[in-house]
């Protein structure tokens, strides 16, 4: 099947999720979960219309994420699962509802984007009217990683830096990645912005988790000094243009000890089928940001002084581009 023989079916993908996600966002998911509930208390319960609440059950129904009991409708097992218990390695109930916030700034914002080569001026998350708030959903969102990637990338990072001991975490966020290396014996620092350490350090338990430690500062102006034997740049650089990642990429080296290894986790065009669809989304939510070739990661690594560059898979759509410092060089 070609790529445009894919569209009908991308489409109608599309709209299952849409509308799932819409039952999430209006709490319907999580009343099944407290269920079984009969469709006129749950629209009555959450200030929904009868008929548009039977049409979502419906579809909820036909994804095989809600049942009919004689009692009235629960939530399956597996939607549970999927949608509502954070616990479970399936669990995308965040990621779900912050891909239904894109999908909207797509079908608003995509055609003048593309006119005028970027989206609409708003806030950044974390900044503006929805501040701490606006942050806080991002966050969530971020750390919705399946335990199979996080494992993946590990698995990675020691396959090329078998003798790694320190790791500095740049943009880690609400720490996924820094929590499964730190459990892999890695010592971690984990570096964002002061406001997001600030909200990761109570709200995702890092401020005591072992073998973490939080540093916050602004990694396009500076980095800790470290040395490190590794650097991970995780789902960073498709924020930023090729001149703001070449300074990053030649700072973080500037960070590895010799023999180090820097490790850049994103979707690299060319390689992930998923790459050209995410640069549109930083055609809206960015100034400069987009996706980079194998090639583009190289030309910057090397302008940085490291070599041995190699890109491979961690999952269905992410790559992790490597290179290493040479051994006895200086800072």
């Amino acid at each position: 099947m070609t790529g445009i023989d894919r569209l009908r079916e991308f489409r109608r993908g599309a709209e299952w999720a849409i509308a799932a996600a819409t039952a999430l966002e209006l709490g319907l998911v999580d009343a099944l979960a407290d269920g079984p509930v009969s469709p006129d208390d749950l629209a009555t319960r959450l200030s929904l219309d009868p008929r548009g609440t039977s049409a979502l059950l419906g579809v909820l129904e036909g994804l095989g994420a809600a049942r009919r009991d004689p009692e009235g409708w629960r939530l399956t097992g597996p939607a549970r699962a999927r949608l509502v218990d954070p616990d479970t390695p399936d669990f995308e109930g965040e990621s779900l509802r912050h891909w239904l916030r894109t999908v909207r700034r797509w079908a608003a914002d995509l055609p003048g984007a593309v006119r005028r080569g970027h989206g609409p001026e708003r806030p950044g998350p974390g900044q503006g009217a929805g501040g701490r708030e606006d942050l806080a959903a991002f966050l969530a969102a971020m750390a919705n990683r399946s335990p199979a990637m996080v494992e993946a990338v590990a698995d990675r990072i020691f396959a090329v830096a078998p003798r790694a001991r320190t790791l500095l975490d740049v943009g880690g966020g609400p720490g996924a990645y820094a929590r499964g290396l730190a459990e892999r014996g890695l010592q971690v620092t984990l570096f964002d912005r002061p406001e997001v350490i600030a909200l990761v350090s109570e709200a995702y338990g890092l401020a005591d988790a072992p073998g973490i430690s939080l540093a916050g500062g602004d990694f396009l102006e500076s980095l800790p000094e470290g040395p490190y034997d590794v650097v991970l740049l995780a789902n960073v650089t498709h924020i930023y243009g090729p001149a703001e990642n070449k300074g990053l990429v030649r700072r973080a080296a500037s960070r590895l000890a010799p023999g180090g290894t820097l490790a850049v986790l994103d979707f690299v065009r060319g390689e992930s089928e998923f790459a050209p669809l995410f640069a549109l989304t930083m055609l809206l939510s960015t100034e400069a940001g987009g996706t980079w070739s194998r090639a583009d990661y190289a030309t910057w690594m090397e302008a940085a002084g490291l070599t041995g560059v190699r890109c491979g898979s961690v999952g269905p759509d992410a790559q992790l581009v490597t290179a290493h410092r040479a051994e006895g060089t200086a800072s």
